[in-house]
């Protein structure tokens, strides 16, 4: 029974590491595209800003830089939202991998209590086996010499 426990034991712990892995990648990923998404709204910002600047140039250049001012703000602005969604999916794949690697770790831990409950119950058992060898042998030698007492005593004075 012992070594089933501890099968099961290395299989609970091989698939709480495969969990905890899997929610490292998915954190790793989230934070890959946090930096996409904050790298998009840097570019809109300075999108923004190029856009209000180039109202005090002269009308040709302020249009010009407008307009890919613009163009780069729009592309910013639709993957972002793009970003924005895929941030959204990732976060609840690492939510539900955080959720499967905390049931996995309970799991672990629940036949991990189960075996160090039996390793202590056998100790306990083993411990009582050899106070009972111990009892028996006093309770030997204690028979032993008041055998020899009778003996000599009904030997010594005749």
């Amino acid at each position: 029974m012992r070594g089933n426990l501890t099968r099961v034991l290395r299989l609970r712990t091989l698939f709480e590491d495969v969990s905890r892995v899997e929610v490292e990648q998915r954190t790793q990923q989230l934070a890959r595209i946090e930096e996409s998404v904050a790298r998009e709204q840097s570019i809109l910002t300075e999108s923004l800003r190029i856009r209000m600047a180039s109202t005090e140039k002269s009308p040709e250049a302020a249009s010009e830089e407008r307009l890919l001012a613009r163009a780069d703000g729009d592309l910013a602005q639709w993957k972002k939202a793009k970003l924005d969604v895929l941030r959204e999916r990732k976060t609840q794949e690492a939510d539900r991998a955080r959720e499967v690697w905390r049931v996995r770790r309970r799991e672990q831990r629940q036949v991990a209590v189960v075996i160090e409950a039996g390793a202590a119950e056998a100790k306990v058992q083993e411990e009582r086996r050899m106070q009972r060898s111990l009892d028996d042998w006093f309770q030997l030698r204690r028979a032993q010499s008041q055998a020899r007492q009778k003996r000599g005593s009904k030997s010594g004075p005749a």
